[in-house]
């Protein structure tokens, strides 16, 4: 996007952060208009307040990083998940595809975005279940949760298998003596990993998550599946190939991206201490922390007046606020621009 802008206008600070600066404007308007169904008026319109006000958001949405796109993408795919809960139709799991497919083309904290949505859902549906007693299959399968947890994975799962390395290395270390794939590996600024000598291993792990993905999603519900998945497809291979100019970034963008993440957090960037964001979040998000806390007891004490998904919905930014929080908290990088994904909830 940035690219596209200098093309046509120049390579210089204005066009730098014209991207990031127009994703922030227009995320506080989509916050406003799109989600006050759940916020009210009021209530959207405190929202997007805070979001000009906040001086993270307002900083790095001026600032030449993926962050505030990666937040911006989010939020639609939290739409698409809000909307499809109260009126199950397939225009908004294409909605979804589309809004993950930009996710993790933008910024690897995608997958704790995507680990805080799956997450949730999971609960949200043990939670309908308990209520109705109801633990059949088909009763389970009928679930709108259930539908979503299938999209979200499935398409994510093209993208995680660099995952399964925190459970095959001790695995295979105990066994052999040395890692099944050596995150190191993908601490690079090339495609060496792609032929080197755990090249056999990272790519049948690729296929492995592939096929499973594949046959679970057919298994749901074929026709939809392949149109979602059609999507998502599309967009994710256009931009991690630059429109078909550059196919080696598909290995980067399918492999490459979490593992090159994983590799870091032992790297530990920044070298700050677990109790960072307790330091440098509230010194400046001081006013998203009291209007956080008003909002929460506003909304405890009116409970029994909302409806079931304005429950759901703040159910869920409590959910991710403390997610996000731990989440960044546990991660081994820390740095300012992380804080703004902490921000949001709030």
């Amino acid at each position: 996007l940035t690219g596209l802008l200098q093309l046509l206008f120049g390579a210089n600070d204005f066009t730098s952060r014209l991207a990031p600066a127009l994703v922030g404007t227009g995320m506080v308007v989509f916050v406003y208009w799109f989600y006050r169904r759940w916020l009210g008026r009021a209530g959207a319109l405190a929202a997007a307040s805070l979001m000009l006000l906040s001086p993270y958001v307002t900083y790095f949405a001026r600032y030449i990083r993926h962050d505030i796109l990666v937040i911006a993408f989010f939020l639609a795919a939290l739409y698409a998940v809000l909307r499809y809960l109260e009126e199950p139709k397939d225009r908004y799991l294409l909605w979804l595809a589309a809004a993950e497919a930009l996710m993790l083309s933008t910024m690897e904290i995608s997958f704790i975005y995507l680990a805080i949505l799956v997450g949730f859902l999971l609960l949200s549906l043990f939670l309908n279940n308990l209520r109705s007693q109801d633990w059949r299959w088909a009763a389970l399968r009928s679930r709108p949760e259930f539908d979503l947890i299938v999209v979200l994975s499935t398409l994510g799962a093209f993208f995680s298998s660099p995952i399964a390395l925190l459970l095959l290395n001790p695995i295979w270390n105990r066994l052999t003596g040395g890692s099944f794939v050596d995150l190191k590996v993908f601490d690079v600024q090339d495609y060496s990993w792609m032929s080197g000598p755990y090249a056999g291993h990272i790519w049948a792990l690729l296929g492995g998550f592939s096929v499973i993905a594949v046959l679970i999603g057919l298994w749901w519900g074929r026709e939809r599946w392949l149109k979602i998945a059609a999507v998502f497809g599309l967009l994710a291979i256009a931009l991690y190939t630059t429109f078909m100019t550059h196919p080696s970034g598909l290995g980067s963008g399918l492999i490459g991206s979490l593992g090159y993440w994983l590799s870091q957090q032992a790297v530990a960037r920044g070298t700050q201490p677990w109790y960072y964001y307790l330091i440098v979040f509230p010194l400046y998000e001081y006013l998203a922390i009291l209007a956080g806390l008003a909002g929460a007891s506003l909304a405890a004490m009116r409970w029994r007046k909302l409806n079931e998904m304005q429950r759901t919905f703040l159910g869920f930014v409590a959910w991710w606020g403390a997610a996000i929080f731990i989440g960044l908290t546990l991660a081994g990088e820390k740095m300012p621009w992380l804080s703004t994904h902490i921000t949001l909830p709030f």
